[in-house]
């Protein structure tokens, strides 16, 4: 018999279209202070992308997986700062009889969740003055240590490497494993650098014959510090520090190799699903960057859609032993 009777995926959201993306800023920027130049700057992302986060249509692709797989247990989904929301989501459950729906945001990392939970409560004390009694949830606990999910990130970095071509190239190959970067007194408060180091070292150990960087995306404009060192700063200075970067005097044979072995591996380390984050900061920012330089980047598909993620949130479905 199963803990629990619905699963919730609880996400940060995002816009689906260019009307959005102001509103959806200005509830991101709420009582933070995000510079207006930062939020234009975001807002300019988006429109690259025509408005659309990648985020909603990856979760609902997630959906659509689980519900032919795991029909016994249905999804539902709700966000913070998008359609549907948070209320939205336990409504449904709500509406559903829904007793005990177990909870996944979908950040390996215990240390970004403080924000989740505020909104979660701020929502409940909503929902109980309206005379509902919200389910009792449980989240998933961090998963950046659980086995499956350090056993699908290797896969698909693996996959990734493997479509270089000859098993020289794919040892040369510079694996840049990237994380949403937080300010660094939050990030060490709340143990999320400490998180992120761990997972990065359990992954790179793996990939022994590769050079392997922890590197930090997404910072915000802001005069304290942020956790260090952004990828667009990494890329470069790996480059100008390796053989063969893009940069070599000459011509023939030994240049046009040295060109085919500059790659750099861009790993979205902390990004279970595709985001806007990874749409610009990776394939658009850092890809650019890296051809700039004269290497190529190649980037590892995030993990949501593989088998062996579902695999692991089922396990927590019920399955105590397998948590970790």
């Amino acid at each position: 018999m199963k803990k629990f009777d619905s699963l919730l995926i609880y996400a940060y959201g995002g816009p689906e279209k260019m009307e959005d993306v102001a509103p959806f800023l200005q509830s991101v920027a709420h009582g933070k202070p995000i510079p207006a130049c930062r939020l234009a700057a975001v807002e300019a992302h988006y429109a690259l992308f025509d408005g659309r986060s990648p985020m909603n249509g990856a979760i609902r692709k997630f959906m659509t997986q689980w519900e032919k797989n795991e029909p016994e247990i249905p999804v539902y989904y709700g966000t913070r700062h998008t359609q549907p929301t948070l209320k939205n989501a336990l409504e449904m459950l709500i509406a559903d009889g829904r007793k005990a729906p177990l909870v996944f945001t979908p950040t390996p990392f215990g240390g970004y969740l403080g924000t989740y939970f505020e909104k979660l409560t701020e929502v409940q004390k909503e929902l109980e003055a309206e005379g509902k009694t919200c389910p009792k949830l449980e989240f998933i606990p961090p998963f950046s240590k659980n086995p499956r999910f350090l056993s699908v990130l290797e896969r698909a970095v693996q996959e990734t490497l493997e479509k270089l071509g000859d098993i020289t190239t794919q040892k040369k190959a510079k694996l840049l494993f990237s994380v949403h970067s937080l300010p660094v007194t939050i990030a060490r408060q709340g143990g999320y650098e400490t998180e992120a180091q761990t997972a990065f070292s359990e992954i790179s150990a793996r990939f022994s014959e590769n050079e392997s960087f922890l590197v930090w995306q997404s910072a915000s404009a802001s005069p304290i510090p942020w956790l260090e060192p952004k990828i667009t700063d990494e890329i470069p200075r790996i480059a100008s520090v390796s053989d063969g970067n893009g940069k070599n005097e000459g011509d023939g044979e030994n240049d046009r190799n040295d060109s085919l072995n500059n790659n750099f591996i861009l790993i979205p380390l902390g990004f279970p699903f595709e985001n806007m984050e990874v749409a610009y900061d990776l394939d658009v920012e850092a890809t650019q960057l890296a051809e700039k330089l004269g290497w190529h980047a190649h980037r590892v598909p995030t993990i949501a859609h593989y088998a062996e993620f579902h695999e692991m949130i089922h396990a927590y479905l019920g399955e105590k032993e397998e948590e970790d």
